[in-house]
């Protein structure tokens, strides 16, 4: 039987995420609660969809892009 994952030793990660502004308030209280519970380091930016875009047009990176399903869709 495996142990909790609490308890599991493992180097904690950093995660960059860009997201659509219209979540900031959900994704900053959610990236709280996993950054207490994983000890993980979640570094969050915001604009607005077409910001979003428009960065990710010139070559910017996340590990995690949040946005609506539509927009995403699109980007594929």
């Amino acid at each position: 039987m495996m142990p909790p994952a609490a308890t599991v030793s493992r180097a904690a990660t950093h995660l960059q995420v860009l997201s659509a502004g219209a979540v900031k308030y959900v994704v900053t209280d959610v990236a709280a609660k996993f950054t207490r519970d994983t000890g993980d380091d979640i570094e969050l930016s915001f604009a607005t969809i077409g910001g979003v875009q428009k960065r990710l047009e010139h070559g910017e990176t996340a590990d995690i892009i949040m946005g609506t399903a539509a927009v995403i869709a699109q980007m594929g």
